[in-house]
């Protein structure tokens, strides 16, 4: 998560929750065939959050460029980071997530230098 890596600790219990513990991430489930779901499910959410608080600051510096994305969405791809549309959105791969600051920074950089 965000460059780091954290051991998964698997906790079998009757809620489902993920957690950020220190150096872990502690998943909780009834099943444990469920582990891979929840934890990508808990990528996405943060992904989502994360990735506009990132954009915020940089969309901003670009305003003075007139350059401005319609919307950030994030869609799962194979082989691409990131990728923009001629109208404007810029499109995110949330495996990002799992990538340093900088270099989530880098390729929202990248894709609003195509705008």
């Amino acid at each position: 998560y965000l460059g780091r890596q954290y051991r998964l600790q698997i906790i079998i219990g009757k809620e489902e929750s993920v957690k950020l513990k220190g150096k872990f991430i502690e998943v909780t489930t009834h099943d444990k065939s469920r582990t891979k779901d929840l934890l990508d499910n808990w990528y996405l959410q943060y992904a989502r959050t994360k990735f506009h608080a990132i954009a915020a600051p940089l969309i901003d510096k670009f305003k003075k460029y007139k350059v401005e994305p319609s919307s950030i969405v994030l869609r799962n791809m194979p082989t691409r980071w990131g990728s923009c549309t001629p109208k404007g959105k810029i499109i995110l791969n949330p495996e990002l997530i799992k990538a340093p600051k900088g270099c989530i920074e880098y390729v929202i950089i990248h894709e609003l230098c195509h705008l």
